[in-house]
């Protein structure tokens, strides 16, 4: 068995490997996934200037409304570093810059100048995790249950379960992660996942810990930093429902207000 390897050098990062910027923007850590970016040869030659501690990336981007802008990486953001997952593993740069570049092409990329050329290999269990507390459908064959969603990163989610039947734990199933816009409801991903752990809380609700499949990861990194945006730019993230009442009825209550909006889901 190989040997597995302590640190990575930024010239090895490929196309094939899972990029993600960590940065403080306002006092609050968010994660913003990004891409190697792909340059022509002259674009390449143009980059050696800059030595061998550097990484091209495509713009990091953020959406706004129905607007769409290049991340800024001055001012009100300071950069942390940056997570790097290949097929050797997990790696973390500690102390990164980032500067916006623009080739003579007149492409635009973020260019990661590393202070610490070599990554070392990092042990992350888990991504951010942010509050959801909403109603969401689980999936089980040919079963459909409603659960309160409660908290979501990259590679775990938290639920309640709503309903008055229980799923098979020990078995798989689909989370359909929704966005509310007024009245209508809009299916983001079916999320595949798995109860990993489980614990009661002192009102004797169980929670479920579940560990998502890593297929989701990307598109996971990118909803995530999205709702982190949003929370940086003052837009309150929707919350169709929270626990806000201590009665042992709680559940029902819940299930039974939000009842129409969970059918016409399913339809």
């Amino acid at each position: 068995m190989s040997e597995k390897k302590s640190k990575v050098n930024i010239s090895e990062i490929n196309a094939q490997a899972k990029i993600t910027v960590m940065a403080l923007m306002d006092k609050k850590k968010i994660e913003l996934p990004a891409k190697l970016a792909q340059l022509s040869d002259q674009e390449l030659a143009e980059l050696s200037k800059f030595g061998k501690n550097v990484l091209p990336l495509e713009s990091i981007v953020q959406q706004k409304e129905k607007d769409i802008y290049i991340v800024s990486f001055s001012g009100h953001i300071s950069v942390l570093g940056m997570i790097v997952v290949n097929s050797d593993g997990v790696f973390l740069w500690d102390h990164i810059q980032i500067k916006k570049h623009v080739f003579s092409t007149g492409k635009i990329i973020h260019l990661v100048v590393a202070l610490v050329p070599d990554g070392k290999r990092h042990n992350r269990r888990r991504g951010i995790r942010i509050n959801i507390d909403t109603t969401m459908t689980l999936e089980q064959g040919e079963s459909k249950y409603l659960v309160l969603l409660k908290d979501l990163s990259y590679c775990g989610l938290s639920f309640v379960n709503l309903s008055p039947e229980e799923p098979d734990y020990s078995q798989p199933f689909l989370i359909h992660l929704t966005e509310k816009n007024e009245d209508k409801s809009f299916l983001i991903a079916k999320i595949i996942t798995k109860v990993h752990r489980s614990h009661e809380t002192k009102d004797g609700i169980t929670v479920y810990g579940c560990i998502v499949h890593e297929k989701h990861a990307n598109l996971l990194q990118r909803y995530i930093a999205l709702k982190q945006m949003e929370a940086v730019n003052g837009k309150r993230p929707i919350k169709e429902v929270q626990k806000t009442s201590n009665k042992e009825t709680w559940r029902a209550d819940v299930a039974e207000a939000l009842n129409d909006l969970i059918n016409e889901e399913q339809q």
